[in-house]
């Protein structure tokens, strides 16, 4: 039991090894940093558009329809909600 217990421990301290020089040389870069940097701010317009497209296509769960109405609305001005976009989908074709 003692030679099990002292192996795993041998083995976690060696990979701790391992993340602490990768993360000093570079290696391993924390995300949780990268993720609290970014300000929209400094972000180009293309950035922040393909960031909007992409959490647009998420919240109406990639429906074709209901993204191009989104589009469509928000091209005229108009801030649609889920609901506005998702009344396009439940609609039958032709109205």
């Amino acid at each position: 039991m003692t030679t099990s217990i002292t192996l795993k421990s041998q083995i976690s301290a060696a990979a701790r090894r391992e993340e602490l020089v990768g993360k000093h040389r570079g290696i391993f870069v924390d995300c949780t940093a990268l993720l609290s940097d970014l300000d929209p701010g400094k972000m180009s317009p293309e950035l922040l558009d393909k960031i909007a497209n992409r959490m647009i296509e998420q919240a109406l769960d990639g429906d074709p329809r209901a993204i191009a109405e989104a589009q469509r609305l928000i091209e005229a001005g108009e801030t649609p909600t889920i609901e506005d976009c998702m009344r396009v989908v439940e609609q039958k074709p032709g109205k």
